[in-house]
């Protein structure tokens, strides 16, 4: 196997791979989106309607609900948008490749040069994306912990006043 033939399908791999961490942190940011939509909604359930703003329990348990779904629900929108695929990069559409590659001028190894450079290209695009993807989904990660506790907080809270 010739030394571009070995480059073309590692680039061809790196390409494929970073196709691969895309359809990881899209999964993880779906089981996001679904654990914080369920909390949010059991602890929208057992909200307590009878509030006593009067004692400092009712606004104790008002304060850390209100922070609670606040942080909760910055973390649903930030999987929502860790979400999004847009901005990929893919192979050319239409005839592109074939059109500037199928030139007699150029030779097959300057055609799978191109091509090397168009998977990498590609990829390096990709990885930025998946990087600004997987920070995004990290802090989305940290607001859903603190909001978790924070609920767990306020249902203790809750509890002890009602």
């Amino acid at each position: 196997m010739r030394k571009i033939e070995i480059i073309l399908q590692e680039c061809e791999k790196a390409f494929l791979e970073e196709g691969g961490r895309k359809e990881r942190l899209v999964s993880k940011s779906e089981k996001y989106f679904s654990f914080i939509a369920v909390v949010i909604g059991f602890r929208l359930i057992e909200l307590h309607p009878q509030i006593q703003l009067a004692n400092i329990q009712g606004m104790s348990y008002l304060i850390i609900s209100i922070i609670s779904f606040l942080l909760m629900g910055i973390s649903l929108i930030l999987s929502l948008l860790s979400i999004q695929v847009k901005g990929y990069v893919s192979y050319p559409r239409g005839n592109d490749l074939i059109d500037n590659l199928e030139s007699e001028k150029v030779s097959d190894v300057e055609a799978k040069k191109a091509i090397a450079i168009m998977y990498l290209t590609a990829r390096e695009t990709n990885a930025c994306l998946n990087d600004k993807k997987a920070r995004i989904l990290a802090f989305s990660g940290i607001l859903l912990v603190i909001g978790f506790l924070t609920a767990v907080i306020g249902y203790l809270v809750g509890s002890f006043t009602f």
